[in-house]
């Protein structure tokens, strides 16, 4: 238990927190909150095949280090709606793609490595040009390395893979 004179310095010290924080202060937040997140799932057909884009994550990452994953972001504070955390997302993982449709789907409390997630699923639809970030990949033929707990955010998008 923090004394009463730790708690006001720990509230002090959030209090001068810009985001994005470090690794290692969003760590610790995200073990004791439950953070809020954007996760985009993007479909194109090609030849009739469903593919779905997944960006990879550095070598470096501290907890998927060079896995595939969903584009997605937790929402920070300096996000003021579900929106820009959504365009955020395309902007700096993205590079700027143009999506055709986007639409809420669901919601879903997901236990990550980082602690407890309520990810809110986007259902997106890209039919321009092969892309300079991400990859596509058939749905029924995602890599190894993909993060495996993302695999119930394409369920709850209602994809059906095998």
């Amino acid at each position: 238990m923090l004394t009463n004179t730790e708690e006001a310095k720990l509230i002090q010290l959030l209090g001068q927190l810009d985001q994005p924080w470090s690794y290692l202060v969003f760590r610790a937040i995200s073990q004791r909150a439950v953070l809020t997140s954007v996760e985009l799932v993007i479909l194109r057909e090609v030849l009739g095949r469903v593919q779905i884009l997944l960006c990879q994550r550095p070598v470096d990452d501290p907890d998927w280090p060079g896995m595939w994953h969903l584009p997605g972001s937790v929402i920070r504070e300096t996000d003021v709606s579900y929106y820009e955390t959504f365009k955020r997302v395309i902007c700096e993982e993205l590079a700027g793609i143009k999506l055709s449709t986007f639409g809420f789907i669901d919601c879903d409390l997901v236990q990550t490595k980082r602690g407890l997630v309520n990810e809110h699923v986007y259902l997106c639809s890209y039919h321009g040009p092969d892309l300079i970030c991400g990859k596509f990949f058939e749905i029924n033929h995602l890599p190894a390395n993909f993060i495996k707990h993302q695999m119930r955010l394409i369920e709850i998008a209602g994809v059906r893979h095998s």
